[in-house]
This record gives C-alpha cells, structure tokens and sequence, in this order.
C-alpha cells in the first residue's frame, strides 16, 4: 500500500509556524508528538491563545503557562488571547499578569484581547505598540490617567466599568489619536456626561450601555471622520429618565438607532448622512402607559426633525396598541415624507 505523502511537513516552517500561530496554543503545542521535525515547530509561534476553560484544573492551566513561557523563543509576540475562569476561586491574577507581562517584555504586541479584573499591568499600558484591544469585565478607571495608546486603531470593552470615576464628565478615547473602531457592549456608566471624542474614528457601535446616573446621563459623540454609527439599548435607571445622545458627526453616513426606553436625539452637522434607521421596542409593562406613549410620540417627532437632510429615514415604534413607521425618501433638493402608516390594534 502506498503512504500517503505528508503535504503539510513540507511546508516552508514560516507557513507551519503561522498556522500554528491561528490555533489555540493548548493544540499547538500538542503538535510536538506528530514526529521529530514537529517536535520544535510550537516554539516559533508569534501568538499565544490561552484558555484556561479547556483544563480540567487550574494547576495544570498554571503548569502549562509556565511551560510555554519558559521554552518558546525569544522573540515578538504580535496577538495575545488571555482568557480567564469565570470564578474568582478559579482565578490565578500572578499567571495572568506574568503572561501579560512576558508578552509585552520582547515588544511589538500589536492584539490583545483580555477578560482581566484585577489592576492591569504596567507592562500593557505602556505597549505602544497595540493596535487592537478588547477588554472584558474590566473597570476602566484604573486606566483613565494613562489610556493614551497611540498606534491603537480598534478598541472594544465588554462589561466594563466606567461607573467610579471622580469627574462629573469622562472621556478617555481623545487621547487615541488613531482609533478608528470603538466597540462598547454591556458597560455601564454612572455620571452625567460621558464623552465620545476621536479625531480619527470611522466606525462606532454602542449597545447594551446601562446608565445609572440618578438624574440622566448625557452621551457627547464628537467625530468629524465617523462613517457609521451603531446605538442600540441604553438603559436607564427606570422609565421616567430620558437620556440625551449628542451627535456632531459631519461624515457620518449610515446611523442605527435602536431604543426600549425614552431617548433624545440632538443632532449637529450631520450633512453628509444617507441612511437612517430608528427602532423603538419599550418592555411589556411600559406600553401601557399612556403618558409614557405620548412622550414618545413627541420624541419621534424631535428625532425626525434633526434628520431631515438624510436621503432615507425608517422609524418604527411598537406598543401594545399599536404601530408607528414613516418613510422619508429623497426627492431632488428635498426630503418629503412619502408614507406614513398608522396601524392599531386593541388589546382586549
């Protein structure tokens, strides 16, 4: 019988060394037993990929760590992903930071994505050289007075934390100078205004932003490159606080808006937006009543009002008694509403 010929062995090592790089580094690693030429190959990996979930004890996550930080060679490590236990009893901060650390030591470390709840390392807030970043389950404000990344290009936060801050204002991404993606889901935010300023930004997506200042919470986007933008359930403390989302975006193009609760729009130099969609779907318990109705009413009519240079606008708004859309379409110079619909349906 004819043995099959090993294709991927006869790679040039930089490719192997690549596609190794792509894996989680537990199988990485595990490559070492295939045969003798592969027995070195996990060494030359330039990302690391640790997931502390695939071991059955935290001892042997620590054991392995330590193991792959003591024989990899020596040099840059460009991605990072260092994800940890879910429980704290689970958690080993000294490995965590030690990994953190080593891969900031040889420079060059352009991804990283964490979920880190301990006091971040100095290592990484001096890694000038990231040019992406996502953060889960992390309280910024032990980085507000150094979050000054230069090269980074995406920033994500997840669960974050923004709600300690000494200030009645934040703003920590003025200092990004080109952060041209920012990603903010299911953070939460405790003052009155909280501040969106980067020169550079093209894309922004917000979804999931707990607010829970006890008055309301203002939201400032300021972004003369911003291209698209994504705002999806902001929550406030309860039903009677309205939230304000300030935009000055003279680029912006296509803009998403998707509300449960009572929100206002304020709208400056927004010249250049083509697409507009606005979705309003309140919890249950808050159709029914009918003042809360008639605010909202009154804020379609406000948000419609800050838009009526775009090319195309698509609002909707659902309540146990009813459905509400109107279409504004382009026509020449103008914009004109060209239907509007109005659909209700008794709840018995």
């Amino acid at each position: 019988m004819k043995r099959a010929r090993d294709r991927l062995s006869n790679l040039p090592n930089p490719i192997i060394y690549n596609i190794l790089s792509l894996m989680d580094t537990k199988y990485a690693v595990r490559t070492c037993v295939l045969s003798k030429t592969w027995m070195f190959h996990w060494r030359y990996i330039h990302s690391l990929n640790f997931n502390p979930e695939t071991f059955t004890k935290v001892s042997a996550f620590r054991k392995f760590v330590l193991h792959v930080l003591r024989h990899r060679r020596p040099f840059v490590v460009r991605r990072l992903k260092l994800l940890t236990a879910y429980t704290a009893k689970s958690r080993n901060p000294s490995v965590e930071k030690k990994v953190l650390d080593y891969a900031a030591s040889y420079g060059g470390l352009e991804e990283l994505e964490t979920k880190f709840d301990s006091k971040f390392p100095e290592s990484i807030v001096q890694c000038q050289s990231l040019k992406t970043l996502k953060l889960s389950t992390y309280s910024i404000e032990d980085l507000q007075d150094s979050f000054d990344f230069a090269s980074l290009t995406t920033l994500q936060l997840s669960g974050t934390s923004f709600s300690q801050t000494h200030n009645n204002s934040f703003d920590i991404f003025s200092t990004c100078l080109n952060l041209e993606n920012l990603i903010l889901i299911n953070s939460s935010y405790g003052r009155e205004i909280f501040e969106i300023s980067a020169p550079r930004l093209i894309n922004l997506s917000i979804s999931g932003f707990r607010l829970q200042n006890s008055i309301k919470t203002k939201i400032e986007i300021s972004a003369p490159s911003l291209v698209n933008l994504n705002i999806s359930n902001l929550i406030p403390q309860g039903m009677n606080f309205t939230n304000v989302v300030v935009i000055s975006a003279p680029r912006v193009k296509f803009f998403n808006f998707r509300a449960n609760c009572r929100q206002t729009l304020s709208i400056e130099k927004c010249s250049s937006l083509e697409k507009m969609n606005v979705r309003v779907f309140p919890p249950v318990a808050w159709r029914e009543t009918y003042n809360w109705e008639q605010g909202y009413m009154f804020d379609l009519l406000c948000i419609t009002e800050g838009f009526y240079g775009a090319k195309s606008i698509d609002i909707s708004f659902k309540f146990s008694k009813g459905k509400f859309k109107s279409y504004h379409v382009n026509s020449g110079a103008e914009t004109e509403v060209v239907e509007i619909i109005k659909a209700h349906k008794r709840v018995n």
